[in-house]
């Protein structure tokens, strides 16, 4: 069954990373149980704006981005400014918590890890690409899978913590800013929405046209929200202090996690490691084909007449080169900052959340009657559109303005 999917675990290697290993595993350890509910909910909510990738693409054979182009003259610029403002920074936060990660087995400086890591991601990609990231991506996802619920296995048998659910303030700013990271990335930023459509079209799953088939999304829609209460079931039951200090740094981040996993689990911990690191260097090298892959649609749609049939893909390879020169300078810029640089890339996903979720309603409409959601997924998406537009003002008013 794994060899049929493809997109779907594309989508899950760029979600399963930070909004997982480090803000899911960070909710776990001060907040307790809290966040299972909310993660849930949101997720659910959020489901028919990042459904609107695959299903245009299959349906039409054209990417979200011919659809924004299509419906209106701003979604072309609006679309080309929330890339811009995210790509380097995107980058360099998943290549800092891959470094962070693999330095706990690597004793080298983080700057030479980070530029090891970004030199091998380049190379992979711009020297066959797309099936060989195909290929890698599913196994990578499956071994992260049977580590993760070994290690949430083994977890349980311990003795229980005394959660305080007292613990989140809904007027406290900290509590807020927390809140807004952890659900702008979870669980992923919604512009994937964006690139699901290209990697769509890219594996060539839209060949049918007039058909769409659910089922490779939905395994990595779903398998993404498991992984995220796993991952702040691991940070519950082994990390929970309450309110105490989790390390700012990438190293010191998953130093702290990995020798707290060691002395509950003894050396099963290793399962940790491996799932861990597979996991991000998977989404490292999966948001490096992203944000290149989308720059050359963006290009091919830049006029109303989309010439997506003919992609000037000689743009890719450059831009691969250019999004990980940028990321190596801003992870210099926030060397020994991980958690700061986190929690801007989460906060500018959430922000710009609304305007996307609102393009992928109005793609969603252009397509023909049968093709388009069901009833209860179009009522959702509206539910899901006031639900980023009234936690997006809740943020700017408790954290910007009191």
């Amino acid at each position: 069954m794994i060899k049929h999917i493809g997109p779907g675990l594309l989508f899950a290697a760029a979600a399963i990373g930070v909004s997982h290993l480090v803000q899911s595993t960070r909710a776990g350890a001060l907040y307790g149980l809290f966040f299972i509910p909310i993660i849930l909910i949101t997720n659910l909510l959020k489901w028919p704006f990042f459904e609107a990738g695959p299903r245009y693409a299959q349906v039409t054979g054209k990417s979200l981005i011919y659809a924004y182009t299509k419906d209106n003259r701003w979604g072309w610029p609006v679309v080309v400014s929330i890339t811009i403002l995210s790509m380097f920074i995107v980058q360099a936060t998943v290549t800092m918590v891959t470094a962070g990660l693999f330095q706990f087995l690597i004793p080298l400086p983080e700057w030479v890890i980070i530029a090891g890591l970004l030199i091998v991601s380049s190379l992979l990609l711009t020297s066959g690409a797309y099936k060989l990231l195909d290929k890698v991506i599913r196994y990578v996802v499956l071994i992260l899978a049977i580590s993760t619920v070994v290690a949430v296995l083994i977890g349980l048998k311990l003795p229980f913590p005394a959660f305080d659910i007292k613990a989140f303030t809904w007027t406290n700013a900290v509590d807020i800013a927390f809140l807004v990271a952890l659900l702008g990335w979870m669980p992923a930023p919604l512009d994937i929405s964006i690139w699901h459509s290209t990697w769509t079209l890219s594996a060539k799953t839209s060949s049918r046209k007039n058909s769409y088939n659910p089922w490779d999304f939905r395994v990595g829609y779903w398998g993404t929200t498991g992984f995220a209460v796993l991952f702040l079931l691991l940070g519950a039951l082994f990390l929970f202090h309450g309110k105490g200090d989790i390390p700012g740094s990438a190293v010191a981040f998953s130093t702290h996690l990995m020798n707290v996993y060691q002395s509950a689990l003894g050396s099963a911990y290793w399962l940790v490691v491996i799932a861990a690191c597979a996991c991000m260097f998977s989404t490292t090298l999966t948001v490096l084909d992203a944000y290149p892959r989308v720059c050359v649609y963006l290009k091919a749609n830049q006029n109303k007449e989309s010439k997506e049939d003919t992609l000037p893909m000689r743009y890719y390879r450059p831009l691969v080169y250019i999004t990980a020169a940028m990321a190596f300078v801003i992870t210099t810029w926030f060397s020994g900052q991980m958690i700061a640089l986190v929690q801007l890339a989460t906060t500018i996903a959430f922000l710009s959340a609304p305007v996307i979720a609102w393009l992928n309603i109005r793609a969603m409409q252009q397509l023909p009657e049968k093709n388009q959601p069901s009833h209860f997924s179009k009522w959702m998406s509206y539910c899901g559109l006031v639900f980023l537009i009234l936690f997006s003002a809740y943020y700017i008013y408790w954290v910007w303005l009191m």
